[in-house]
């Protein structure tokens, strides 16, 4: 019922421990560091990954990386990759396949 009036719920164990932590003297309201997959990716790297292999799958690409799969395909259309044909390729076409298409 509060949700639908726009107030924000907080559960008792959260409250619980912002109260420990304050009462320890820890103000700090950033969030510490948590053991798991890492959330971003290094673009340099995957670019790397899919010049040097065309046709790899996403599945390769996470168990390289070790971050979970749906960090790999935003990361890839960050850098404007997808995969189209069995192969990885530029979402845009390049100076070279312009020509080609045009010359068609």
């Amino acid at each position: 019922m509060c949700e639908s009036l726009g107030i924000n719920t907080v559960s008792y164990d959260t409250v619980k421990v912002w109260f420990w932590k304050l009462k320890a003297g820890n103000f700090d309201i950033e969030d510490e560091p948590r053991s798991g997959r890492p959330i971003e990716v290094n673009c340099e790297q995957l670019k790397h990954i899919i010049d040097q292999y065309r046709n790899v799958s996403t599945r390769t690409i996470v168990l390289e990386l070790e971050v979970c799969q749906k960090t790999i395909v935003n990361a890839l259309k960050c850098i404007n990759v997808t995969f189209k044909f069995n192969r990885w390729v530029l979402h845009e076409l390049t100076a070279k396949d312009r020509g080609k298409r045009k010359a068609a």
